[in-house]
Parts: C-alpha cells; sequence; structure tokens
C-alpha cells in the first residue's frame, strides 16, 4: 500500500497511461463501427478530440486523468502540491507527443524517469517544475516549511579602561538579563457588526460647552443702508490700434483676430489681414492700480515694448504690468496704451438718521 505524497511509481502511471488510450483510442473506434462509412468516421474523430480536450482540461484542473483517478495518482507542481494549470499540462503534453512518433522518441520517454531515481520524475515532468505523487482521492497540499524567526541576543555593555582603547575582561555578576519586562499592546478590536458604539461626550475646549463656542446669527441691520449716489467706477484703459482705431475699455478684455469672450469679459478685435494674430491672442486687464496683459498660449507671442526703450518677451500664462505709452506687438499688428482715466471709487455704508 503505497503513502499519500509518496512518488507515483512507473507500473502506476503505465497503467494509467493505458487506461487513457483505451478510452481517447476505443471509444472513437466503436463509434465509427456503430455510424459506419464515412459519417462514423468523422464522428469518432470529432469524438477523439472532445475526449483529448476533456482529459488535458482535468488534469490541469484537478491534476489527473481518469486513468490518474483510477490507480489514484495526480500531478502536481514540485513545490506547492498545487495543479499545474492548463499552461504547463499543454507544454508537458507536446513534449509527451512529439518524442513518440518515432521508437527511439517512445524509448527515452518511457525510460526518462529512470535519472530520476527518488521521485521517478521523466524529462517532461522536470521541465514544467511537476512530479506524480499518490494523492489518494483528492488533493493534498505539501506542508509549508517552517520559518524560523531570529532571536538578537540581550544587549551587553562592555566597560573601557579609561586611556585605553581595549575593552575590559568582564566578570559573570556585571552581565545580566534586562528586568524591565517587555509591555506588548494588542490592536484594538474591530467593531461588531450590528452594534452601535456608545456615544462619547463632546469635546469641551478649555472647559466650556459646546453650546457657548456657537456663533449666534444675528438679524440684518435696518439703519445701514448704501448710499445711492456712491456707485464703483472703474479705471478706464485707452488703446489705440494698429489699424487706427481707439478703444476706452475697463475690466478683463480679450484681444484677438476674433476674440472668444466668457462671462464678464469683452472682446477687441485686432485688425490682421496676413493671419499672424491668433483668434484669442491676449488677456488684457484694467485693474484698480494698473493695467496687464497676459499671453494665451500663441504660436507668434507678444512682445512689449517699453517707454524708456526696452523690450520684453511675455510668457505664455504670465501677466506683465503695461505702462502708459508701452506698445504691445502682436503678430504684425500692434496696439498702445495711451493713457488711463479715472480712479477706483467704492460705495460707502452710511447709517440712516
Amino acid at each position: 500500500m503505497n503513502s499519500i505524497n509518496e512518488p507515483a511509481e512507473m507500473r502506476f502511471r503505465f497503467f494509467a497511461a493505458l487506461v487513457d488510450l483505451a478510452l481517447v483510442i476505443g471509444l472513437p473506434l466503436v463509434v465509427a463501427a456503430v455510424v459506419g462509412g464515412g459519417p462514423g468516421l468523422v464522428t469518432a474523430v470529432i469524438v477523439a478530440v472532445v475526449l483529448i480536450v476533456a482529459q488535458l482540461a482535468g488534469q490541469a484542473q484537478t491534476g489527473a486523468m481518469l486513468g490518474d483517478w483510477v490507480v489514484g495518482i495526480r500531478l502536481v507542481d514540485a513545490q506547492t502540491g498545487e495543479p499545474v494549470g492548463t499552461d504547463r499540462v499543454l507544454l508537458r503534453s507536446l513534449m509527451l507527443a512529439l518524442p513518440t512518433l518515432s521508437v527511439v522518441g517512445l524509448v527515452m520517454v518511457l525510460l526518462s524517469p529512470k535519472n530520476d531515481p527518488e521521485r521517478h520524475r521523466g524529462w517532461h515532468d522536470v521541465a514544467i517544475d511537476a512530479e506524480v505523487l499518490h494523492l489518494g482521492t483528492g488533493i493534498v497540499q505539501r506542508p509549508r516549511p517552517q520559518v524560523r524567526t531570529f532571536e538578537p541576543p540581550a544587549s551587553v555593555v562592555t566597560p573601557v579602561h579609561v586611556g585605553s582603547d581595549r575593552p575590559a575582561p568582564l566578570d559573570q555578576d556585571e552581565v545580566s538579563p534586562p528586568t524591565t519586562p517587555i509591555r506588548v499592546t494588542s490592536a484594538p478590536a474591530a467593531p461588531v457588526v450590528g452594534v452601535q458604539p456608545a456615544e462619547e461626550a463632546p469635546a469641551r475646549p478649555h472647559g466650556l460647552m459646546p453650546e457657548l463656542e456657537r456663533t449666534r446669527r444675528t438679524a440684518a441691520r435696518q439703519d445701514v443702508a448704501w448710499d445711492d449716489e456712491e456707485t464703483y467706477r472703474p479705471m478706464t484703459a485707452e488703446i489705440e490700434m494698429s489699424d487706427g482705431s481707439s478703444h476706452d475699455v475697463q475690466g478683463v478684455v480679450l484681444v484677438g483676430r476674433n476674440p472668444i469672450t466668457g462671462p464678464g469679459q469683452t472682446g477687441l478685435r485686432l485688425a490682421d489681414r496676413e493671419r499672424s494674430v491668433s483668434r484669442t491672442h491676449l488677456r488684457l486687464t484694467v485693474g484698480p492700480i494698473a493695467v496687464w496683459i497676459e499671453d494665451l498660449g500663441t504660436v507668434n507671442g507678444t512682445i512689449l515694448h517699453l517707454p524708456d526703450g526696452t523690450d520684453e518677451v511675455c510668457e505664455s500664462g504670465r501677466p506683465v504690468q503695461l505702462p502708459v505709452g508701452s506698445v504691445v506687438s502682436v503678430g504684425d499688428a500692434w496696439m498702445r496704451l495711451s493713457g488711463v482715466s479715472g480712479e477706483p471709487t467704492f460705495p460707502e455704508r452710511t447709517a440712516k438718521r
């Protein structure tokens, strides 16, 4: 009687192979004889293919074909004891089928397990790192090897003589294990499903109740209102264009050949027959203190010519302050900030009397 997890002897493997061959060859022959003629031959081939696929699938999933189940052996991974899977079963079957096309190859396949007297593994088993074992009626996993943990020794303090680099010899009484016990804390337990946790008392910063820390909402004051005579008046920038036109602009203005504006923006078209100006070329912002321009990632870029004669290339996405008298080159066109008028005026809140 063979014990479980022992290598299967060649006689068991040979008998299992005979059972599988009898099934794959014998059953199609019986079908061909029953059906007869050409249809019988076609039916026999189909039955043979179905049986081969079913046998390989069973070996890939459970480690055993029909013959293996009969004799009680299984093809498993040599490391884990699990079935080897479809890819490795197909590779093993191919390595078995090709050599058996010749007599010499068949003899090599039959004698290859002799090279491994301990595990009886053939060269086709070694190629996929598998082996055939006696595993009874089910797959039994190999026991996992125990992992040894390293325990460091207790730390020992070695005294050194004053004025010498060599350590002093230790007496047995000077070396003692640590007396302080090691404190082990466990992780907090997971909450139990279906049980509501107890409500915790609200935190009281500085000893005060949460009601005292909450801000009280007040009603709108009826004695304060905006002065209707005072309204917000933004600054205005005077822009001269290369086509001879002049414009007074406020807020955010998009300048280009045919700019696309959004909410709160206005557009300023810059005539350019050569199409050197982008559709939406730059953003001009008239702020409460200064005027800014910002290139919007254009092809030909934006160049600022300052009143002192210096030039500055505007980087895409970086606003640049535009002083009065500056000229902005936009492709083959240009625009000039000729002046700024007005001062920002904000409304004031006055109390009703």
